[in-house]
């Protein structure tokens, strides 16, 4: 039995647990500072005027949330500068997503580069320390120090005078130069470490974002003299409440009807929040499958959920008592074991990530390579093959952006007829051998006969690619799309909503075939999957739906 790692990065912090059952428990036990309930009225700050802020803003990290760790927040103690944390800092772990170590960073409103540190050089460990020491002082050597410990950074003023700063980049768009002006989510640069002081418990300082927003006459700062609560609501009212974590939103929605504020916030001691997976611990290569996640209460929703298969996106549908991951192994790799991470965002915004690995078994029997003609030899060229997984690729993003299953009934076969090319087979003419295998199975059956939809779903793409062909894509949700090639025509349209066995085409002799033929694919998380062991299955191995 393999444990899986949790891990809980805040601030630096990393908590690591080891969870040994069978049906694998992940378990945040988040950690927030307390913060008084005393909280001074919303309006007791003149800046607190909503109009004298720039209106509908956008996140500086694209659908990311602000944190609720009060030391994240403006007002926050620091042990440098005048002591008190004058913006939002995004680290990953509190910010509603995963965020990687170079996330882009983009602009909060369309402005006015004012500052843009292109070529400015890592400082090494020692001036960073005693620019530390100096940040302390008052006036302009205090400022000075300060500003070099935020590191690469990018100014923006905006329409009205105000001013955004984004610190501690790890590289500056190289493309923006004083003066120029950026729309709003334009990617400005990517989050990093830089002017960060490495310590003794931190010696690689961790990759944040610090984002300040000024008034135009630079009094004052978004969030200052604000308590957390009262911080939140004025991100929700100016980026939008989508902008903060589920918590967070919920207390918002509650004081603009009059509620009272709770007594702390954020809570003095979260919750135990925990959800399991039980991923299997084995699988064939070319085999689809599915892991159900299961969770108490209302904690989460399937599009809080994410997971990777050695660094592939996976599907998430929902379940009436919880989520299925859906993804399929492999056909043609060398690795015995591939790293499945799963991971959920709480309702305060912290993230749980966990893993484990799943080992690859090689098929039983590996189907013999098939002579073909030349002329469909050559088709199977790498700019062909490049082609069509591009046209392919946009089709996967769509289905995995689909957190519900569009169908409710078991797979069928799109048309009757004999298997004249397997999953994973290989062509060959003479001794030449793409490197490819096939990614479905080609059968072969009679010109004109038609073409069903394996199950209900959406048609997301209809094309004229080399080497399948007339093609159509079907998206199914959770990351399964359908792909029915070398067609004679096409019954249907982008965007059409298919039934169960509705009729999509005809079989026909397009793309790289010598004869009448359908191809056919099944595609989980973008892995092709054998799609003979979809038929008769609601869900790939798995007969409790």
């Amino acid at each position: 039995m393999l444990p899986w790692n949790l891990q809980l990065r805040q601030s630096g912090l990393v908590a690591t647990v080891r969870v040994l059952r069978t049906s694998v428990t992940l378990v945040l036990i988040a950690i927030a500072a307390i913060v008084s309930g005393c909280q001074p009225a919303i309006d007791s700050a003149e800046y607190l005027e909503v109009d004298l802020w720039p209106s509908e803003l956008t996140p500086p990290i694209s659908g990311a949330t602000f944190s609720m760790t009060a030391s994240h927040l403006p007002g926050a103690p620091r042990e440098y500068g005048d002591g008190v944390h004058q913006g939002f800092d995004f680290f990953n772990g509190s910010a509603g997503r995963p965020i990687a170590p170079d996330e882009a960073i983009v602009a909060v409103a369309a402005g006015e580069i004012i500052r843009v540190d292109q070529n400015a050089p890592d400082e090494e460990a020692k001036a960073l320390q005693f620019w530390t020491t100096l940040s302390s002082e008052d006036g302009f050597l205090g400022e000075y120090a300060l500003d070099r410990l935020r590191g690469r950074q990018v100014w923006i003023r905006h329409a009205e005078g105000h001013v955004s700063r984004y610190a501690h980049l790890s590289a500056v768009n190289p493309e923006l130069s004083l003066g120029d002006t950026v729309k709003q989510g334009q990617i400005i640069g990517l989050m990093g470490n830089s002017g960060i002081p490495p310590t003794e418990d931190q010696p690689e300082p961790v990759p944040h974002l610090h984002f300040e927003l000024w008034s135009p006459k630079g009094s004052a700062h978004l969030g200052e003299g604000l308590s957390p609560l009262e911080t939140h609501r004025l991100v929700a009212s100016l980026f939008g409440l989508e902008a903060l974590p589920r918590y967070a939103r919920n207390w918002v929605r509650r004081i603009e009807t009059g509620q009272a504020p709770p007594d702390v916030y954020p809570p003095a001691e979260l919750p135990e929040i925990s959800f399991t997976a039980d991923p299997p611990p084995r699988v064939t290569g070319g085999q689809a499958f599915a892991i159900p996640i299961q969770w108490k209460g209302d904690d989460f929703r399937p599009e809080h959920f994410f997971a990777l298969l050695e660094g592939q996106p996976l599907g998430i549908i929902d379940a009436s008592n919880g989520a299925w991951i859906l993804g399929a192994m492999p056909f043609d790799i060398e690795a015995a074991a591939l790293d499945l991470i799963v991971g959920a965002t709480d309702p305060y915004g912290q993230t749980l990530v966990g893993n484990r690995s799943i080992e690859r078994a090689s098929p039983a029997e590996l189907p013999a390579p098939r002579e073909v003609s030349v002329e469909v030899f050559e088709l199977y060229s790498d700019a062909n093959l490049e082609r069509e997984a591009r046209s392919l690729g946009p089709v996967v993003g769509q289905s995995l952006e689909i957190n519900e299953a569009l169908w409710d009934e078991s797979f069928i076969a799109p048309v009757n007829g004999n298997v004249v090319q397997h999953f994973g087979q290989r062509i060959v003419h003479s001794v030449l051998r793409p490197t490819r295998p096939l990614p479905g199975v080609e059968v072969e059956a009679e010109a004109g006969a038609p073409v069903v939809a394996s199950n209900a779903g959406r048609v997301a793409l209809i094309d004229d690619l080399p080497i399948r062909g007339t093609t159509v894509a079907i998206v199914h949700g959770g990351g399964v799309i359908s792909v029915y090639g070398h067609l004679a025509d096409t019954g249907v349209q982008i965007g059409d909503e298919v039934a169960r066995g509705q009729r999509i085409g005809s079989v026909g002799q397009t793309g790289a075939v010598a004869g009448p033929m359908l191809r056919w694919e099944m595609h989980a998380g973008g892995i092709a999957s054998n799609p003979r062991v979809w038929v008769d299955q609601v869900l790939p191995g798995r007969t409790d739906r």
